[in-house]
């Protein structure tokens, strides 16, 4: 009876820990919850939320218990406190885990999704990646991080660490190892969420309509540990369909024909110029169709508004993802944006993609990029560079005293930079110009104040910039063959409570201008980011065919619909409906299945991961 006794005494210890782990875990969910929500909930919510969330925080938590079964397990050999052992083991690990947890409560409100790996790209440039924190955000994450850790602590000082120090070193070291062994294989069974051959994701909790409830419920630790080991094998990802009826789903969404394509420009030579608007939120500007555009009983976007009158405008544009690594790759090479990765930050395959600059270069074209921030974050310079921009302008070039924004060099300094750039190019030879802006970008805090909204006024700001940069620039001999295309690089959630991903985050403004455009007119059908490549080549009389996921948007058999990624989701809007998709709960959140619209997205999805892997 002794033995039984001494072994299930190691064995309490460890089930112990197990359930601390679980409540800690399950702690977690509200404290989230009272940070993030939007909205009314009941307590009811808060309890499902728990409950539900149990199943991935018991297959999260298993991956804590290998290390204290080996640590008592070499104890009944080898004399050692393992009591403190087992103390500073999970000291550790509270402060990880408490790290992870109070960065994903803080993120959130800003990303819209769980914390994944896509935290620690943007963390290899720590200046770059902390630029958007504000002070608020400073005290928020105290105000999560101290209580919390220090409550954590005290829990496992008196319950785990206090009740279970008393046990002397094992007299039965055979049986007590024994059982131990036989434990792995439990606790490997929780680790997988069960004997099935569907192994733990974060789509096993998701339970509700309301997509703010199931994200709740998943466990940061686990989102952030499962993302960071996935294979890069990008042929395993997204396997929907047989490759063949994926290519011909394929096929009959991205094709679109030169023969009936209607001309905009009244050129086939001019110079062209690109402007990525920081997070620009169709919503917020009336001349793209937006219907938050005057707050306050003023213009959001005045200047924007007046140019869309004299400009092709695109009233249903559609950013193809939430951040502008992805806008980028999507505006300038055509390509499609990645809900779980983001390609810039493998420039052995963004090298190998088509990109507008390389073709201009090929066309004897000068090339530049100018961006008012440190152009080294999120691999953007090194995708520039093998995009073939002859000249790439970052912060560096400006005074120093231009570079007290968090983020680098104001608006009202880059766009003036832009305008002499312009000025000094020889009318011999043809050019071709990117500008992303900045001051739009977290935390908006910009020398303006018009709106109480913090974002809504940055959106103003380099609406005011515009304004100045378009005055000017139309009195330039330049203006006469010059194409100006303005678009954001991604949306934004405005209005307030818009969901991460509801449609309306992803409408952008999109707009031709310049005295290259034939005539204004707007154009209402659907259209992405990615669409530009393809339609633009295609008034200059050149081919496109490499850009596959470019549509002439210009041509009469162009399908007409839009197509989105968010974290682990998609989705696709068409003139007579639309489908929001969680790839985590494998089901339809919102719209409807009508014409196949699941099977698009997902083709869409499986076409682009065979190419990225291909590459």
């Amino acid at each position: 009876m002794k033995k039984l006794n001494s072994t299930l005494r190691y064995i309490t210890l460890i089930l112990s820990i197990y359930v601390f782990w679980i409540v800690i875990s399950a702690i977690q969910k509200p404290i989230f919850m009272l940070f993030n929500s939007t909205e009314n909930l009941s307590f009811v919510d808060y309890i499902s939320v728990i409950s539900h969330g149990l199943k991935l925080d018991i297959c999260a938590t298993a991956y804590f218990l290998f290390i204290p079964i080996l640590i008592l397990i070499v104890s009944f050999f080898v004399r050692f406190n393992y009591h403190k052992v087992l103390f500073y083991y999970n000291l550790v690990l509270i402060l990880l885990t408490s790290i992870i947890f109070a960065v994903d409560t803080l993120l959130f409100s800003y990303w819209g999704f769980r914390i994944d790996a896509t935290v620690i790209f943007y963390l290899k440039d720590t200046k770059e990646a902390t630029s958007s924190i504000t002070w608020k955000d400073v005290v928020n994450f105290v105000i999560i991080l101290i209580p919390y850790t220090i409550g954590v602590i005290l829990l496992y000082r008196y319950t785990i660490y206090r009740y279970f120090t008393s046990y002397e070193k094992s007299s039965h070291k055979v049986l007590d190892t024994v059982a131990f062994v036989v434990l792995i294989p439990l606790f490997v069974i929780l680790t997988r969420g069960g004997l099935s051959t569907a192994t733990a994701n974060v789509g096993m909790v998701y339970y509700s309509n309301n997509q703010f409830l199931n994200l709740s419920a998943i466990n940061p630790t686990f989102s952030l540990l499962t993302s960071m080991t996935k294979s890069e094998d990008f042929s395993k990802e997204y396997q929907f369909m047989e490759q063949a009826e994926c290519d011909d789903v394929f096929s009959q969404l991205y094709h679109s024909s030169t023969d009936s394509t209607e001309v905009v420009l009244n050129t086939q030579n001019p110079n062209v110029l690109i402007v990525l608007l920081e997070s620009f939120s169709a919503n917020a500007i009336n001349g793209v169709g937006g219907e938050y555009g005057v707050v306050e009983g003023k213009e959001v976007t005045p200047n924007l508004n007046a140019i869309a009158d004299e400009s092709i405008v695109f009233t249903n544009c559609y950013a193809n993802a939430m951040r502008t690594d992805r806008g980028i790759v999507s505006a300038l090479a055509g390509f499609l944006a990645q809900p779980n990765m983001s390609i810039i930050k493998y420039p052995s395959k963004t090298r190998l993609l088509p990109t507008l600059a390389k073709v201009f270069s090929a066309s004897g074209y000068s090339t530049s990029m100018l961006y008012g921030g440190d152009i080294n974050f999120a691999n953007m310079r090194s995708y520039f560079v093998s995009s073939l921009y002859e000249k790439i302008t970052d912060l560096e070039a400006f005074p120093l005293k231009y570079r007290m924004s968090k983020w680098g060099v104001e608006d009202d300094a880059t766009f003036p930079y832009l305008l002499e750039e312009i000025k000094a190019e020889t009318r011999g030879k043809p050019f071709f110009k990117t500008f992303l802006t900045l001051s739009s970008h977290e935390p908006f805090d910009v020398p303006m104040h018009k709106f109480s909204n913090p974002y809504l006024n940055s959106v103003a700001y380099t609406d005011s910039c515009i304004g100045a940069f378009m005055d000017q620039l139309k009195r330039l001999p330049q203006w006469k063959n010059l194409l100006v295309i303005f678009v954001a690089d991604h949306g934004f959630a405005y209005p307030e409570g818009i969901k991460n991903y509801d449609m309306k985050k992803y409408h952008i403004p999109m707009l031709w201008t310049g005295g290259a455009v034939k005539q204004p007119m707007k154009v209402t059908r659907y259209v992405n980011q990615t669409d530009i490549p393809a339609t633009l080549l295609t008034q200059l009389g050149k081919d496109s065919k490499d850009f596959v996921y470019s549509r002439n948007v210009f041509s009469e058999t162009t399908e007409d619909f839009a197509f989105y990624v968010f974290s682990n989701g998609f989705g696709l809007l068409e003139k007579d409906g639309y489908i929001i998709y969680d790839l985590n709960a494998n089901q339809i959140i919102e719209g409807t299945n009508e014409n196949n619209r699941e099977k698009k997205g997902k083709a869409i999805l499986q076409k682009l991961y065979r190419d990225i892997e291909k590459r």
